[in-house]
């Protein structure tokens, strides 16, 4: 047996493909779902004793990390953010992380896709309408003629990128740093070193950068204060990203038309949260990565990055590869 691995998955995630993938490499597996606000159940099942996690959304810090050593060696997380982990102490524990960036990107892309259509045309609150038996003709808008601004041009921004080359549309990318090759890739995307002038030039606005402590809140007042009136906000990377409060407010002054968010601050959703009652908000439960074909890349990948680990010692995935100097 070649090591024991906790796979802290949803219930309802069809898995077949990364079990029985683990186990043919000879793995033991043991699938167990506790909640990421489940800190006694999670101290408790880390400590049980596995030299591998497939993670979720649960808090890896110090205390969790602590549960599970001296044994646990390699922590991959289901996804692409790794703000859940504290990568500095795991690093100074001997313990690797590994993610799936890019895996996932190309349904991501298609969720964002799908909420600036939702948002443009009104479908979503369409939907709600037919659903209580309301008919409400809601006149939108086209996609054609339309600015749309990326912020941060990762895998997910290129392919959202790729596939609004269908649209007659101007595509306007703003990112820290500049990706001359992934530019080349993308004719079609103009590159703006200042980020104002996407916002100020967008008649959409969507948003795909990692959740950092820089990062948090960057949505905020001053963000939407520079969009243009009546623009479109979306955002399908992390809840964190955004100031909720003055999203808020400029959905309800009329600064913003709509929002389509398939992530928010608290997930699962805080009921209270006025936003999933805005009827100009499109709203889904983070399901941007979360395809058939999404998941049969993510779990292969997930069977490749551990055999390889557990053979070689490390993987291409392995985002602090300086983990094997601490050991």
């Amino acid at each position: 047996m070649k090591g024991r691995i906790w796979l802290n998955l949803y219930d309802d995630l069809l898995a077949d493909t990364l079990i029985q993938g683990l186990q043919r490499e000879g793995f033991e597996t043991v699938r167990k779902h506790v909640d990421k606000a489940d800190r006694k159940g999670l101290l408790a099942a880390a400590s049980e004793g596995y030299d591998c996690v497939i993670a979720s959304l649960e808090q890896w810090d110090r205390e969790l990390i602590d549960a599970a050593r001296p044994r646990l060696k390699l922590l991959i997380k289901y996804g692409t953010g790794v703000n859940n982990f504290d990568i500095p102490y795991a690093t100074s524990c001997g313990i690797a992380i590994a993610n799936l960036a890019g895996a996932n990107a190309q349904a991501v892309a298609q969720i964002a896709l799908t909420h600036i259509l939702s948002c443009l045309r009104g479908y979503a609150r369409a939907c709600g309408c037919a659903r209580e038996k309301i008919w409400s003709p809601y006149t939108g808008r086209e996609l054609d003629g339309k600015v749309v601004g990326l912020i941060g041009f990762g895998q997910i921004a290129q392919h959202l990128a790729r596939m609004l080359d269908g649209f007659q549309v101007r595509v306007m990318a703003y990112d820290i740093f500049k990706n001359e090759d992934a530019l080349r890739r993308h004719p079609n995307v103009e590159f703006c070193e200042d980020m104002d002038r996407v916002l100020e030039s967008s008649d959409i606005v969507s948003i795909h950068i990692p959740s950092t402590p820089q990062t948090e809140n960057m949505a905020g007042e001053a963000f939407f204060s520079k969009m243009k009136d009546g623009a479109v906000f979306i955002n399908t990377s992390r809840g964190e990203l955004v100031d909720e409060a003055a999203l808020l407010r400029a959905l309800r002054s009329g600064k913003l038309s709509w929002a389509g968010l398939d992530v928010t601050r608290a997930e699962p959703f805080d009921s209270s949260n006025p936003l999933l009652t805005m009827p100009n908000v499109s709203v889904t439960p983070h399901i941007g990565a979360a395809t058939l074909e999404s998941e049969e890349r993510c779990q292969r990948l997930m069977v490749e990055i551990a055999s390889a680990f557990w053979a070689t010692g490390g993987h291409a995935r392995v985002i602090n590869p300086q983990f094997a100097g601490q050991l």
